[in-house]
């Protein structure tokens, strides 16, 4: 059996879905060729890198926008929220200066701000270092691979018999 050049992927490649009449008869023409099934393999590769690239934008895309409103949602208040903070922590000094005076009840509101602050800080970062990014395009990406490995063994096998 004479080998056949394998012509660059064609444009079509990028898009499994619409590929031609004419790529598919093909196809089903030459199937068990070795010089079809790595054209086929190479096309198929072509189109499955282009999707997983566009999966991952969109991904992006998503993630970004759902982040930004959370964090718009957050802003808006941080104003408001800072303002009442203040006077309830200004009425407090001031009813602890009463009885232990002015330092003592600064020195043990700002100790005890710094304490609650340093323990939100680090329970923040531990959730920050979780966050997995892409996770549903890794995914996927695996689980292609893991076809394509399925799917080449059995033509590669036969191919080696014939």
């Amino acid at each position: 059996m004479p080998l056949q050049k394998i012509a660059p992927p064609s444009p079509e490649a990028a898009d499994p879905t619409s590929r031609s009449k004419a790529t598919l008869d093909r196809r089903v023409s030459n199937r068990g060729t070795v010089p079809s099934l790595a054209r086929d393999a190479i096309e198929d590769l072509v189109g499955l890198v282009g999707s997983q690239i566009e999966l991952a934008k969109a991904e992006i895309s998503s993630d970004l926008k759902a982040s930004t409103r959370a964090a718009s949602g957050i802003l808006v208040f941080v104003p408001v929220l800072t303002i009442g903070y203040c006077l309830v922590l200004a009425a407090g000094v001031h009813q602890l200066a009463g009885l232990i005076g002015w330092t003592a009840s600064l020195l043990s509101l700002g100790a005890l701000h710094l304490v609650v602050a340093l323990v939100g800080m680090r329970r923040a970062k531990q959730r920050l270092a979780a966050v997995q990014f892409l996770d549903r395009t890794g995914a996927q990406l695996d689980a292609n691979v893991a076809q394509i490995a399925r799917d080449v063994r059995p033509a590669l096998g036969a191919a080696d018999n014939s």
